[in-house]
């Protein structure tokens, strides 16, 4: 029960503050414990039978009181009661105010990589404060980011407004503020970056459908969606709910609906180390989009690097071609180059723009091929413990080539014979001195006999103090015994694979048949691994290898080492165990140095495939050169630090690992080592790789890629110099594949989701008229504030007392006891 009042009256009356009740809500008197239904009439009845029991009371007692006097005191004791019976009911005042609640209108910003392209038709609104060109993240940021248009003012009176930005996750964007961190009076926003590795709709749109009190959601996109998870149907059924929900999706679509015209040169690949004065290749993939490019202009750039190595110096035009790219064509270009000098350069190819590119800024590639150019050629120590065919073609092949100085040591060879290679040695090489002349050291089934511990430590110095490349290729003849001889035992710690007891090896090894042969089985993830890499496109080298002869013979292995990576795995199911297939050539690292194993001896059976040997000769060049980069800066090294590949693109994970010493060669004992990673446009970020259990000197870090172009790790190693060697990695990233396979605007798409919704469609040209397609949401509502009790103040009571003296007073004047 409740009436209108007076705030002045009540102030004035029960000294009630009225300061929290606002100045325009209707201010009510009510009741809190108001009787309902039938206990109304017992409440009114109590007080009538109370207010009898007065009168009747006074009427008994004061006989001899004339009978207005008996009616004054009665008067009085039944406003009393009056005032107690009220206070039993708490008045109290209270107010109602209406106020009108905004809908919310959620803005969605397309935050991938795709919004970062520039389109030749003006993506972006025609009036004269917009440039005629910019990139769909700047159309976004006009009109969202900018000092504000008119739409947006509108948009903003009717509605508020939340912003998300999203690429595969969606995450709340806060309004600016001031300089002096106050609200600026219209709100604005910050810029959308675009650098989101890919797209998902259907998880920003669900999100954004969970707002309550929705009345629209506004879509600024180029409709890709690349989350595999969910399509169009998805989409569409989120659609359909909205429509239900009656909340329509505005949506503005950005970009140009028509594939792109474009020429793109995409890659540009070059082995990592190559020699002075040998030839090598230098590969390049160029695209065609939509372009009649009948005389495409291309030039390999040679870029040299500064002394301090910190970024290309000079650059110098090696060689131009007119090449013929039908439209939608794609080409891969090989030129060839032979280095004159040392050092290091770093090789692009650059393709002249053409007339109506949409994008001129990829007609190079973002990160060169860089490759050292080595001056001396690698020393490499052969011994094979018997002349069968794999030492006879090895041998051959790598006295031949070019890069390689050779030396040889057939065990089995009479004394009074000389020894083969570029290089005859007349001894086995047994001291540190003679060791250390070498690079790599291979090993081919070798017979223990001429092995003892004082070898296999020297061994164990070269890899893992000294960065030298080891390679041991096991054999039918000698490999248990070398593996088990107390002597030379010790190699099996330097191998990247896990190795069985031996005499249940040798058992195995008698029990399985070796009269069929199994094709080799590949290891697909490490097809870009250099030992592997016979073509330019992983395609192209894993149907290289399926071409290859199979196995008949390999040596038992419970597996690769938890660091290491298996290249080749047996085929045969039956020599699988719990940890996988049987690894047949694995790579991995012992302290400083490379190290290969090969547990087959059958390689020399590749030479019947290709054109003169050619998978057989790449196969040992690359084994050769990939355990030659670990001795790269000669003995002075005191690490090395890898990447899992050399390309990547954003958002993918690198995996840096690390090998280091300290200034005498032992291996670094540090809890942490810090790096600095430094890649285009911003300062370098300080990383920090931790220590590999179990593997002393040895640490790891995990990255992900978020910038373009070139990237480099540096450790920075205590008492290392400037002019010092320097522990690196370099690699290269780009953008994600799946968002610039299509980066054309899905019009359709967006035009169907928009209808089905129940919204609209929008062009960035026609974007001021998106408020006036928000509907009218705006709800009134009564809110009624928190009762104020009127008995509980100071007034009351002075009220009631007064009463009660005022019938004390007259009692006593009345001479009434």
């Amino acid at each position: 029960m409740l009436f209108s009042v007076s705030t002045g009256i009540l102030r004035w009356l029960f000294g009630v503050g009225t300061d929290e009740i606002p100045a325009d809500a209707e201010v009510h008197a009510t009741w809190s414990h108001w009787p309902h239904s039938w206990r109304v009439f017992v409440a009114l009845f109590v007080f009538v039978g109370l207010a009898w029991l007065v009168w009747r009371l006074y009427c008994a007692e004061a006989i001899a009181l004339t009978t207005q006097r008996r009616r004054w005191l009665a008067g009085l004791r039944i406003a009393v009661v009056l005032l107690l019976f009220v206070t039993a009911l708490g008045p109290a005042i209270s107010y109602t105010q209406q106020r009108v609640l905004r809908p919310v209108v959620v803005v969605l910003r397309d935050s991938s990589q795709s919004m970062a392209t520039v389109d030749v038709t003006a993506s972006s609104p025609t009036d004269s404060a917009t440039p005629p060109r910019r990139s769909r993240a700047a159309v976004i940021n006009h009109w969202l980011s900018e000092p504000p248009h008119d739409w947006r003012l509108r948009l903003q009176g009717r509605s508020q407004l939340r912003v998300f930005d999203f690429a595969r996750a969606v995450a709340p964007v806060e309004p600016q503020s001031s300089e002096s961190g106050e609200a600026l009076p219209v709100t604005s926003w910050p810029p959308v970056s675009p650098n989101g590795a890919g797209t998902n709709l259907h998880r920003a749109l669900s999100e954004a459908m969970s707002e309550r009190m929705l009345a629209a959601v506004v879509l600024f996109t180029d409709g890709q969606h690349t989350d595999h998870g969910t399509g169009s149907n998805e989409l569409e059924q989120l659609a359909r709910r909205a429509r239900a929900q009656n909340t329509p999706w505005l949506i503005v679509g950005l970009g140009d609906p028509h594939p792109p015209r474009n020429l793109e040169v995409s890659e540009v690949h070059a082995d990592a180390q190559v020699w002075k004065d040998d030839p090598f290749e230098i590969r390049a993939v160029v695209k065609n989009t939509g372009l009649d490019a009948s005389g495409i202009r291309l030039e390999l750039i040679e870029q040299t690097w500064d002394p301090r190595g910190e970024s290309p110096a000079a650059e110098r035009v090696l060689e131009t071609r007119e090449v013929e790219l039908p439209e939608g064509g794609r080409l891969t270009l090989s030129f060839s180059h032979t280095p004159t000098a040392a050092g290091r350069f770093a090789y692009t190819v650059r393709a002249s723009p053409l007339e109506g590119e949409a994008n001129t800024d990829d007609n190079q590639p973002l990160a060169p091929a860089e490759v050292k150019v080595l001056d001396d050629k690698a020393r490499v120590l052969l011994i094979s413990g018997g002349p069968h065919w794999e030492y006879r073609f090895v041998s051959r092949l790598l006295e031949r080539e070019a890069s390689i100085d050779l030396s040889c040591w057939l065990q089995t060879l009479d004394p009074n014979r000389a020894q083969e290679g570029d290089t005859p040695i007349a001894h086995l090489p047994r001291t540190r001195e003679d060791l250390l002349k070498y690079d790599v050291v291979l090993l081919l089934d070798p017979d223990p006999a001429d092995f003892d511990e004082a070898w296999m430590q020297l061994l164990t110095e070269f890899v893992g103090e000294h960065a030298g490349g080891l390679l041991y290729m096991a054999g039918p003849t000698h490999t248990t015994r070398f593996l088990s001889d107390a002597r030379t035992r010790r190699l099996a710690t330097l191998l990247p694979v896990r190795l069985a007891d031996v005499a249940a090896t040798e058992v195995s090894r008698l029990l399985e048949s070796p009269e069929r042969e199994w094709p080799l089985a590949v290891v697909e993830s490490q097809l870009d691994h250099p030992v592997l890499r016979f073509e330019e496109s992983t395609a192209a080298s894993l149907d290289a290898w399926r071409r290859l002869p199979g196995i008949i013979w390999s040596f038992p292995v419970l597996g690769a080492v938890p660091t290491a990576r298996p290249l080749l795995e047996h085929s045969d199911p039956a020599l699988s165990q719990l940890s996988g297939p049987r690894p047949l050539l694995v790579a991995g690292h012992f302290g400083a140095g490379r190290t290969l194993f090969a547990g087959f001896a059958e390689t020399w059976r590749w030479r019947q495939v290709g054109h003169n040997a050619e998978f057989f000769n790449r196969y040992w060049v690359q084994v050769s050169r990939f355990l030659i980069e670990g001795r790269a800066v000669e003995g002075q090294r005191r690490g090395i630090m890898e990447t899992d590949r050399r390309r990547y693109e954003i958002g993918d994970r690198i995996t840096v690992v690390a090998q280091l010493n300290d200034a005498r060669y032992q291996p670094l004992d540090l809890s942490e080592v810090t790096a600095q990673w430094s890649a285009p446009g911003r300062e370098p970020v300080p990383i920090t790789l931790r220590p590999t259990p179990q593997q002393p000197g040895r640490f790891e870090a995990t990255l992900t890629a978020d910038s373009l172009g070139r990237n480099d790790i540096r450790i920075n190693l205590p008492e290392t110099s400037e002019t010092g060697p320097k522990v690196e990695a370099t690699f290269s990233v780009a953008p994600p594949s799946s968002e610039t396979l299509r980066s054309w605007q899905e019009e359709t798409l967006l035009r169907d989701l928009a209808e089905v919704s129940g919204g609209r469609y929008f062009s960035a040209t026609e974007i001021a008229e998106l408020p006036g397609a928000v509907p009218d949401r705006k709800q009134t509502v009564i809110v009624e504030g928190r009762p104020q009790p009127v008995w509980d103040t100071g007034r009351w009571l002075l009220l009631i007392v007064g009463l009660l003296t005022a019938e004390w007073a007259l009692r006593k004047r009345w001479k009434l006891p």
